[in-house]
Parts: C-alpha cells; sequence; structure tokens
C-alpha cells in the first residue's frame, strides 16, 4: 500500500511537471514575440529624445498615456509630446537597459531603466532614470 501510494505522488508530480513546462513553453514563445516588440518600442521611444522627433511618441503612447514622475506630478500624452518638442538638451545618447517584463495574460508591464547623457546650455548631464 504504502509502494502504491509512492507510485501515485510521484506519477502525479511528474505529469504535473510536463504539463507546466509545456504551458511554459507555450507562453515563452508568445512572450519572447512579445518582449523583442518592446523592446524596439522602447528604443524608438528613447531615440525620439536623441533625434528630437516627436513622431515616434504621437505613434507610441495611448490616448490615455500618463506618466507619473519621481516627485508625484503626472503627464498625459499630449504634454509629454509637447516636452519632447520644448527640450532644448542635446542628447549623445537615451538607452533602456535592465529591462524587466512581468506578462499578465494579454497585459505587459515593463520596468527598467534609461541612461542618458548630452548637455544643455549651462551644464553636462549623465544619469540613470527608472523606468
Amino acid at each position: 500500500m504504502k509502494r502504491l501510494f509512492v507510485i501515485v505522488v510521484l506519477i502525479f508530480a511528474a505529469t504535473s511537471f510536463a504539463a507546466s513546462q509545456t504551458t511554459e513553453q507555450k507562453l515563452t514563445s508568445k512572450n519572447l514575440k512579445a518582449k523583442q516588440e518592446l523592446i524596439k518600442l522602447e528604443e524608438e521611444w528613447h531615440n525620439a529624445y536623441v533625434r528630437r522627433d516627436a513622431t515616434p511618441l504621437e505613434r507610441i503612447l495611448a490616448d490615455e498615456y500618463i506618466a507619473v514622475g519621481g516627485s508625484g506630478g503626472s503627464t498625459n500624452k499630449a504634454q509629454t509630446i509637447e516636452g519632447l518638442k520644448n527640450d532644448r538638451a542635446t542628447y549623445e545618447y537615451s538607452t533602456p537597459y535592465d529591462m524587466d517584463f512581468r506578462f499578465y495574460g494579454d497585459t505587459v508591464v515593463v520596468v527598467g531603466r534609461n541612461g542618458r547623457e548630452g548637455e544643455t546650455a549651462t551644464f553636462l548631464f549623465s544619469l540613470s532614470v527608472k523606468l
């Protein structure tokens, strides 16, 4: 009886492991494509500042877009685009990195950092910003 119980537990564990592996593989394949697309969009977004071109933001940002800054202030899509157009800094680069993609069904949350370097009329800057 004890031996039968051990066999049943092992079979249950093996089938559960195999089923979860199959599900993870399917999700990984689907999520990999989404991750690659999101990386491309993040790069386009950040390169828009280097090129001083708001066109990518007009396409990438949803009409309902809201950004909340470190001080708690928020900006919407129109304000973000206007901010880029009025930004007088010259960027050597603006690069997203250390990105983590969290998948929740059809929703993805991207958490990461952005490194940028450039200059304004009065000073040089090099900083890292949390996304």
